[in-house]
């Protein structure tokens, strides 16, 4: 399982990041750093779906200037990436925002008509025991294929007085159920179930439970909670635990289940970077989200927090050449620490742009002191220059993440070893009365 890492940018979320406008754009002339920064995606993924999706987006035209495949895939992730306006992103790549609008609608319908060969339960045995063992080695329980949930999207009313999309928090949605592995990667997604529908209804209707149901072997099962029905094939927690074995169970399937509840924070978000990286000569899956798009700092940051509920850690970072982004880490880690109800979660601040001394607002020293008031590791540096520092700051907090779940472990089983010995004084109670009387 990939830690999750979100980056928390004070210069960025308070001022957010400038827009390139090109003249009809050519993926050739940008640097790598703007194709990852603008669009979300590094520049070999970008040429993976230019190859992929290029027979449906050339279309016979008699314009002189029909719009590429690439820069119609270029629209499109810079709009799923960016979330913002049509028309601010169709300025950066040099299209108007009908053209924009159609390259989006055009690259989404070319991705939806290649999703069944990417997302399916049509695996080979190698890579089903793989998925195996890496749900197993999450909260150690075998045989898991699969999490399973529901989450409503908001969508707009739809012009006939249809309360079918209403849910039971009175706003019209959609009901979409997801089935992922161990690595947050689809195994199933349905997204077209009205909002009124309960999560039970979608799953009983759904075509994961008829494939499910139509198999006379299981070679394993999914796990849902506690709105999904029990079946041979799908655990849930129990219902009303009574002995350590129960409270161990469902310790263990909350930690395994969360792997759904991240991944659809993650969609609900922005875009998330995963990676490896050699941390004391082992390798440590990351999944990292970079928070730039959001516009403010403070409790009513709905998006925000949806960031901070994701994250295991956090780096937060401030511009040397901006007071007011060091100003904004006290407020952003009090913000992590209301959200998540501790002062230990793992966060480590970072100073940027230490080369630029000229335009120095802060200094290292109050640097520290902050660090210091807040309980956190400081590192300054410049992300331009120095990739050793950076490379240790992750290092730093991937080791803080690692020392919190390893206790938190021992937390649960010091927890279950307690449950253990109240339930066998209760039984022994228990007999010591009967003999009595």
């Amino acid at each position: 399982m990939a830690i999750p890492i979100a980056i928390l940018d004070c210069d960025l979320l308070l001022h957010g990041r400038g827009h390139k406008t090109l003249d009809r754009f050519d993926i050739e002339t940008v640097s790598d750093e703007f194709l990852l920064t603008t669009f979300g995606f590094p520049r070999e993924f970008i040429y993976y779906l230019v190859e992929l999706l290029k027979e449906s987006l050339l279309r016979r035209t008699q314009r002189s200037r029909a719009i590429s495949p690439d820069v119609q895939i270029l629209a499109a992730l810079g709009f799923y990436t960016s979330g913002s306006f049509q028309s601010k992103m169709g300025d950066a790549i040099g299209i108007s925002q009908a053209s924009m609008s159609r390259c989006v609608s055009n690259v989404t319908k070319a991705l939806m008509e290649k999703a069944p060969e990417f997302i399916g339960f049509n695996r080979d045995e190698a890579t089903k025991q793989q998925t195996k063992e890496e749900f197993y080695r999450v909260a150690g329980i075998p045989n898991v294929l699969g999490v399973v949930d529901c989450a409503h999207i908001a969508i707009k009313a739809p012009n006939a007085e249809d309360s079918s999309y209403v849910n039971k928090k009175g706003f019209h949605s959609i009901n979409c159920q997801l089935v992922c592995d161990a690595r947050g990667l689809l195994l199933s997604a349905e997204t077209h179930w009205p909002g009124s529908l309960t999560d039970r209804a979608v799953f009983n209707q759904s075509s994961v439970c008829k494939l499910f149901e139509e198999q006379m072997n299981h070679e394993g099962w999914l796990l849902g909670d506690n709105r999904y029905p029990l079946r041979k094939w799908l655990m849930t927690p129990v219902s009303n635990p009574e002995t350590p074995a129960d409270y161990r169970y469902n310790l263990a399937h909350m930690t395994t289940h969360e792997i759904v509840d991240r991944t659809f924070r993650a969609l609900q978000t922005q875009v998330t970077y995963r990676c490896r990286k050699i941390v004391d000569k082992e390798a440590i899956d990351l999944e990292i989200l970079d928070t730039v798009n959001k516009e403010c700092v403070g409790p009513g940051t709905t998006s925000l927090e949806s960031s901070i509920k994701w994250g295991d850690g956090f780096l937060i970072v401030y511009s040397v050449t901006d007071r007011s982004s060091f100003e904004a880490v006290a407020r952003l880690k009090r913000l992590i620490d209301h959200i998540r109800q501790s002062l230990g979660i793992p966060t480590v601040i970072v100073a940027n742009k230490n080369d630029m001394e000229n335009g120095r607002a802060v200094r290292t020293e109050e640097g520290q002191a902050l660090a210091r008031d807040l309980r956190c590791n400081f590192f300054e540096l410049s992300v331009a220059e120095c990739s050793s520092e950076v490379e240790a700051a992750f290092s730093q907090l991937i080791r803080e993440v690692r020392v919190e779940f390893h206790r938190h472990l021992l937390a649960m089983d010091k927890r279950s070893r307690v449950l253990q010995m109240r339930h066998a004084l209760k039984n022994k109670l228990t007999r010591s009365k009967t003999m009595q009387w």
